[in-house]
């Protein structure tokens, strides 16, 4: 595992020293400050570090210089510093030794397909990034659909019109769905006409590695709008909307998802979010949907907050700050009609959403 030391010397001395491991590793020193005095690197030649010493850099003499160099350490080493000749000033010191590779296996061609280092990483992956392997480091919820009632989890939200149908799942699926249906009595009233599903409000950014990925259809995309993704409240609410154009009208204080709203001027699963009540805005760059079609639909935030948008495994862009980072979130899937003419089904076939425990 990497050490460091690190100090000053104000008079001639020795540092604490490094052991070293079983490997050979790399130790990287640093000299730096104002001073006239002379420092070198150290290494104890007998297994005692009480015995002698011998020089492998140094002596560096030069007053107020910046030393910066590496020394390869032998297994089971002791590294150390010290100051031999000190007229005045400070110099300040640190000397490091390396994440070194532990096991390194390769294949008949002599490829190394799998490293593993001192501090417990392989392939050089983050070790954060490897708890996505251990199932005890991740908080998640996956749901087919499966059986015949709603999880207790889940809230199926909808407004008041006698044509809503409350989220439930599907009979007779072989793979499991749920469903919901809008109203058409006021067009673009959520308390009215809008139907959808919400969990609860266990999710962050901050925590890390948060996503969210949803497979959906609508029977009908004309003359409809409907988001999938975050939200921070379990109310009846429509959390982001279209303002006719390219940009997004906020409900929500902060979310982050996918809108479809044929009143944008380009009808496609958008990207985007709002924080703090400030709107990221959309990224249009996604795909159209297609009448009783699923699409696969995930945004991961990072976090910082910011977001990056999938449709069907292919990437349709990014948000910077697309969500507050420490609000605690839900996931959502709702839908409502943009006019009269008829009601609208969202179907959903799996939620699936994780973060960092």
């Amino acid at each position: 595992m990497t050490m460091t030391v690190a100090s000053t010397f104000g008079a001639k001395g020795e540092s604490a020293y490094l052991s070293l491991g079983n490997v050979a590793e790399t130790v990287t020193y640093d000299f730096s400050g104002t001073y006239a005095a002379t420092v070198q690197v150290e290494r104890s030649v007998t297994p005692d570090p009480n015995g002698a010493w011998e020089l492998v850099a140094g002596p560096f003499s030069v007053a107020n210089a910046t030393v910066h160099g590496q020394v390869q350490g032998r297994p089971n080493d002791r590294i150390r510093v010290r100051c031999v000749a000190y007229t005045s000033g400070t110099v300040s010191y640190s000397f490091v030794d390396e994440n070194a590779v532990l096991f390194r296996f390769r294949d008949g061609d002599g490829v190394a397909f799998l490293v593993i280092r001192q501090d417990g990483t392989i392939n050089d992956l983050p070790t954060a990034e490897l708890a996505a392997v251990d199932p005890s480091q991740k908080v998640t919820l996956l749901d087919d659909f499966a059986g015949t009632t709603l999880a207790t989890r889940w809230a199926a939200i909808s407004g008041n019109d006698a044509q809503v149908i409350a989220a439930a799942h599907v009979a007779g699926t072989a793979n499991g769905e749920v469903a919901m249906t809008t109203g058409n009595n006021s067009p673009g009233t959520t308390a009215v006409d809008a139907a959808g599903l919400v969990g609860a409000r266990n999710w962050k950014a901050a925590a890390g590695g948060l996503f969210m990925e949803a497979r959906v259809k609508l029977d009908d995309i004309t003359l409809t709008k409907a988001f999938v993704g975050f939200t921070d409240s379990v109310a009846l609410e429509f959390p982001v909307i279209s303002n006719g154009t390219t940009g997004i009208t906020a409900t929500a204080d902060d979310a982050v998802g996918f809108l479809f709203d044929t009143l944008a001027t380009t009808d496609v699963w958008s990207g985007c979010g709002v924080a703090a009540t400030v709107s990221a805005g959309a990224v249009v760059n996604g795909s159209a949907p297609v009448n009783d079609t699923y699409d696969t639909l995930r945004v991961e935030i990072n976090v910082s907050g910011d977001a990056t948008f999938y449709v069907n495994g292919n990437v349709i862009g990014t948000k910077t700050g697309a969500v507050t980072a420490s609000v605690l979130l839900t996931p959502i899937i709702i839908a409502m009609e943009n006019s009269v003419v008829g009601v609208r089904k969202l179907t959903c076939d799996y939620i699936h959403v994780q973060q960092n425990r």
